[in-house]
């Protein structure tokens, strides 16, 4: 019996070997799945950029919808758990200054409040987070914070709950960016000189922490990060840093 529960223990923590990550690129969207290769390693599995037809064009979730269903069927006994990145112009970013003296927990309706007021809407019509700067001055904590119109978000989970696959997670893009590009074997430059199917990223170890350290910065900066993402492949490497929370 002991036997069979240490069994069934193994399957259960069995690693996630696919991650799924979805990116807007203009009218289309950007699908990508990294397959784990190893401990510390992840390969670009697939790519698939959903078009919509002229008629589509002005029913985007419907159609996304489709498309989505279409390229899950595809994947059968896969779980579909699909991270999903917003463009700058879906959010409201900002920061606020905290005494030290005050609580981290009396941080959240502060930061929900002026999420609100910077979307023009409720207090519990918001979807946001939040984190604090590790420099502050000695005075003071300083909290950045980005947020989104609730409704948006749920739109799109019914979108692709309509499809077949569970919405695990959603952020602004250039955070997904980031996270590729600290990951991406070869760094930035691997954009132009391998095709996306070659594409390796780094996986956190086990004793690096749960994620990918930002402390590994970007060798070329983040005027590089965001000319990337205004490439070609720019849409791909934030679904690709999406598809990489599966690890995280």
């Amino acid at each position: 019996m002991n036997g069979l529960i240490r069994w069934w223990q193994r399957i259960g923590a069995r690693p996630t070997r696919l991650g799924w990550g979805l990116a807007q690129q203009g009218p289309a969207w950007a699908l990508l799945g990294l397959q784990r290769q190893s401990e510390h390693l992840a390969r670009v599995q697939s790519t698939q950029t959903l078009q919509p037809t002229p008629a589509q064009a002005h029913h985007d979730k419907v159609w996304l919808s489709q498309a989505l269903r279409q390229m899950g069927s595809a994947q059968v006994g896969v779980e579909k758990r699909l991270n999903m990145a917003l463009p700058l112009v879906d959010l409201a970013l900002g920061e606020i200054e905290f005494p030290v003296q005050l609580p981290e927990d009396d941080w959240l309706a502060e930061v929900q409040l002026e999420a609100a007021q910077a979307l023009g809407l409720e207090p519990d019509e918001v979807n946001f987070d939040f984190q604090p700067e590790e420099t502050s001055r000695a005075l003071v904590r300083r909290v950045q914070w980005v947020a989104c119109a609730k409704s948006h978000i749920a739109d799109f989970k019914k979108c692709t709950q309509a499809a077949g696959w569970h919405l695990a997670t959603v952020e602004p893009e250039l955070h997904a960016a980031r996270r590729a590009a600290n990951a991406l074997q070869g760094g930035l430059p691997s954009l132009l000189t391998q095709p996306v199917l070659d594409w390796q990223f780094r996986l956190p170890g086990p004793h690096n922490g749960p994620h990918i350290t930002a402390a590994a910065g970007l060798a070329t900066g983040d005027a590089a990060l965001l000319q990337a993402m205004a490439s070609p492949m720019g849409a791909r490497l934030v679904a690709a840093g999406l598809a990489l929370k599966a690890w995280s």
